[in-house]
């Protein structure tokens, strides 16, 4: 296996300069051909023909925008003006200004993908949705005393808590119901395809997931053109927002194939719908898993632990494609500027081979908006209940 390295930088020149008016002294220069578009791709070959693939990774970084025109005062001279004539700002127009991706733990997706592969793993999981149901009748309890006007303060978390963990996963299971005949036949399709062994797998496990989406508390400033409140050409704050996207292919077979005698619906019947004996099918009926599963992924390690066991993969790829871009918001500038906006842009995508792959227990320490308002909720009801309120 030989690696291979492939660079191309693409140079942006920019004759604009911010020149003060006494003297005609060139205030900012600096205007040489900036790097303002970088591609890198690294990867690793084999002798043909290719029979199993490689990892590989590329990546882009551009600067885009972040130009200053027209004139100002200078107030640290008497009647002095600065004239900025397409003048890029300061640290907004190289490559290497550009924000970078939250590293990203292949160990967690491959766990995840492997729990997709599982043949038991559930469309609906029914002993789930059943033994859950005994929570129905206080729910309804709950929803006519609100109807009737009865309402107290604890009501309004606690109304949250239950949509999140009573109604909505309630009416999602009942829409999964319907499906039945379509689950089956799919189900059925899948296992016939793993007994084969000859398909690649191809599915997609998260979809522009948000992974940050900050403001940062200090504000990016440029050009000091006099002692005021604020001295400042231009000052703006830095908004960061970034996307993942992360799919799978494998090559996976069932490590026992299906007896002739096997009556395959049933079968596809029994995996569709959770009647077969999981280890997640009692985890995640003990209390509290779930916050458990919000800071670990037990639960999918559980899920792709089981699916070792029925399944042979012979080799898998996580794809990753990043996307983060940094972008100057309320922008403030002096009276006579006039400026375009400015953006920090990276991409980067990868593929990470795994042969043989197994399941990694992973800390996920981040929690999103919906987990964060959950837990918000959670305690201002308990706070709530403890005063009797």
């Amino acid at each position: 296996m030989v690696g291979r390295v492939r660079e191309r930088t693409r140079q942006t020149t920019s004759s604009g300069t911010a020149v003060r008016s006494y003297l005609n002294q060139v205030f900012y220069s600096g205007f040489s051909p900036t790097d303002s578009d970088h591609e890198y791709c690294s990867d690793n070959t084999t002798p043909r023909p290719h029979k199993y693939p490689t990892s590989w990774s590329k990546y882009r970084k551009k600067s885009v925008g972040g130009v200053l025109t027209g004139t100002c005062p200078y107030s640290y001279t008497t009647g002095g003006t600065v004239t900025f004539n397409s003048c890029r700002t300061i640290n907004r127009t190289n490559y290497a200004y550009c924000p970078d991706i939250t590293p990203i733990n292949f160990g967690y997706w491959v766990t995840l993908a492997l729990g997709n592969l599982n043949p038991r793993r559930p469309h609906t999981d029914l002993p789930l949705f059943l033994f859950e149901l005994r929570e129905f009748p206080g729910m309804l309890r709950d929803l006519g005393r609100v109807l009737q006007g009865r309402i107290s303060p604890g009501d309004v978390p606690g109304g949250h808590l239950a949509y999140e963990f009573g109604w909505r996963p309630l009416f999602s299971d009942l829409n999964s119901l319907l499906g039945l005949r379509r689950a089956i036949k799919a189900r059925a399709r899948y296992l016939s395809a793993l007994e084969g062994g000859k398909s690649i797998f191809r599915r997609r496990l998260t979809s522009n997931r948000l992974i940050q989406d900050t403001v940062s508390p200090t504000p990016y400033t440029a050009y000091n053109v006099g002692p005021s409140t604020n001295p400042w050409a231009l000052r703006a704050k830095v908004k960061t927002t970034e996307y993942l996207d992360v799919w799978f292919t494998a090559r996976a077979k069932l490590r026992d194939p299906i007896p002739s005698f096997v009556d395959l619906p049933n079968r596809a019947l029994r995996h569709a719908y959770g009647l077969t004996p999981r280890p997640d099918l009692v985890w995640n009926a003990i209390p509290w898993s779930w916050l458990t599963d919000w800071y670990t992924n037990f639960g999918d390690m559980l899920e792709a632990t089981d699916a070792l066991q029925h399944l042979r993969v012979q080799d898998m790829c996580i794809m990753a494609h990043s996307t983060v871009e940094s972008r100057l918001i309320d922008v403030e500038v002096k009276s006579g500027l006039s400026y375009t906006e400015s953006v920090l842009y990276t991409e980067y995508k990868q593929r990470s081979v795994s042969t043989s792959p197994t399941s990694h227990l992973v800390a996920t320490p981040f929690l999103n908006g919906r987990q964060q308002s959950i837990l918000g909720s959670l305690v201002t009801s308990r706070a709530l209940r403890a005063a009797r309120l």
